[in-house]
């Protein structure tokens, strides 16, 4: 929007949308019910007209800020210098009190505290678009406490940082340092964040901080803004972006993707899943199996070195194993072949099925609300079943829709065994038993839940492939019973080449209760 100071005349300012409950809502889950915090300082006048009794000269002025530091835990020692911006009914001040205690930690207790504390992969990407921009007045590089924004996001918990403030941008100099703040430093100094910041540098190089793109925005401008030279920046941006790229490279050693488990040579193993591990530069984000769209769970070691565990079928497995960039794109790609000598294999669509889903349970007796289980939701539950022929490993089978749960490592089933998933492991047992079942779960600590009008299911194997995915509903011609009547619904021949999860007449109620 255009904001002029003087309506009548002078200049205006294009400005884009402030952090405001549209903003947040639109971008984040329930978003609008977050605080934001603005990072400022606190200014007084030094001079007078005329000596201790004179009026206080606006300017010149000066200021008293604070580091992003423990300042007790009266909130009255935060509210000037993180001043709430919304929802000041709430007056919540959690999130700053909490950032505040993260880094006043020594470096090792911080950086494994952060975590939970902080989006680390946000935090990085703001620093990083700051750094590019050269920006001056700032607590980006350290000039000054202020000029940015806290947003202490409702669904986690965890504390994001927004830029904010920015007019003086391409000031600090076209070479000057890529990690001007200190506590990016010492986020940085795990290797794996220093990896992760410096691909977000890449990735705004490559898509946005570089001259042939900004030079078409430089050129809009222009016809705008009659008689001013913008080509200037272009040139600062041309200077900066080479500088970065080199920086980039200095941070972290080029390297190229490649499977490095037995020398990158093929092998046998004799159990699933196998653990592979490999190399790779800053530009690879993540990783997946070829074929498929889901992104295997990848843990970095450090710079440049990553592990990942992959499910094996039986016998003979080539495996393609596809890097991507922070756009999506495929970046490179390595092949190994494993053999798999176990009589264990992979939970997979063909062999492991959802035998049973108890999406709206009858509410809780009398004896169980004595007993503390006081909402229905917590008797939820689903089956599975292997209807292979071989022991499969259930672990690191996840949902993706639905609720949210994982398999733990080694979840074994022989052929023709079952395992209940239960929202409450205590109220499944007091309910139904637990003697001679296969059970784990307990997604209901979670905070979700098999919804009673119904909802998608899409559940994935451990290499990210597809293993359900299919909707429920409580209406007909869906069983009526099992909505709320103590039934559940059971699939109808699942093994069968024609079953359809998604069709209702491939389902019944339960023959009892």
């Amino acid at each position: 929007f255009l904001d002029a100071p003087s309506v009548q005349d002078g200049s205006a300012q294009l400005q884009l949308a402030r952090y405001s409950a549209d903003f947040l809502g639109a971008q984040f889950e329930n978003g609008e019910e977050g605080s934001i915090h603005n990072y400022e300082l606190i200014y007084y006048p030094t001079t007078t007209t005329a000596g201790p009794e004179g009026l206080k000269r606006p300017n010149p002025d000066s200021v008293n800020g604070v580091p992003i530091r423990d300042l007790g835990n009266d909130k009255e020692a935060y509210r000037y210098y993180f001043q709430l911006r919304n929802n000041e009914d709430r007056d919540n001040y959690r999130g700053v009190i909490g950032m505040g205690r993260l880094f006043s930690r020594g470096n090792n207790e911080m950086l494994a505290a952060a975590p939970a504390v902080l989006d680390i992969d946000q935090w990085l990407r703001s620093y990083a678009a700051v750094a590019l921009g050269a920006v001056s007045d700032s607590y980006f590089n350290n000039t000054n406490a202020h000029n940015t924004r806290f947003y202490h996001r409702p669904s986690d918990g965890r504390m994001l940082l927004f830029p904010w403030d920015m007019d003086f941008a391409f000031i600090t100099g076209a070479t000057s340092s890529m990690t001007p703040n200190s506590d990016l430093t010492r986020l940085i100094s795990d290797p794996v964040n220093r990896r992760l910041y410096w691909g977000h540098v890449l990735d705004l190089l490559d898509r946005s901080y570089n001259s042939s793109y900004m030079r078409r925005w430089v050129e809009h401008y222009e016809e705008l803004l009659t008689g001013q030279d913008l080509t200037p920046l272009t040139s600062f941006i041309q200077q900066r972006s080479s500088f970065a790229r080199g920086q980039v490279r200095n941070a972290v050693p080029g390297v190229s993707f490649a499977i490095t488990t037995n020398g990158g040579d093929d092998f046998d193993a004799g159990e699933t899943p196998v653990v592979l591990e490999g190399t790779g530069w800053v530009d690879v984000r993540e990783i997946r199996l070829a074929g498929s769209e889901t992104s295997l769970p990848l843990t970095w070691t450090d710079a440049d070195s990553w592990r990942v565990a992959i499910p094996l079928g039986p016998g003979a497995n080539a495996i393609r194993i596809e890097a991507l960039d922070f756009a999506g794109d495929i970046t490179a790609v390595d092949t190994v072949t494993i053999t798999n000598t176990s009589e264990v294999v992979a939970a997979s669509a063909g062999n492991f099925i959802v035998s049973e889903l108890m999406y709206h349970p009858a509410g809780p007796s009398a004896g169980e609300q004595a007993a503390g289980f006081t909402d229905e939701n917590q008797f939820e539950y689903l089956e599975f079943r292997n209807i292979g022929e071989l022991t499969i490993d259930a672990g690191g089978v996840s949902f993706a829709a639905g609720i949210e749960f994982v398999f733990p490592p080694g979840t074994h089933l022989a052929p023709g065994e079952r395992i209940v998933v239960a929202s409450d492991l205590d109220a499944f047992a007091a309910r139904h038993g637990a003697g001679g079942l296969k059970l784990t779960g307990g997604y209901g600590g979670s905070g979700t839940s098999l919804r009673n009008s119904g909802e998608r299911l899409r559940i994935l194997a451990a290499d990210g492939s597809s293993l359900a995915d299919f909707s429920y509903h409580d209406q007909a011609p869906w069983p009526a019973s099992a909505d709320g009547g103590g039934y559940s619904l059971v699939p109808i021949a699942p093994g069968h080449p024609s079953f359809d999860p998604a069709d209702p007449g491939h389902w019944r109620s339960s023959l009892a209760p």
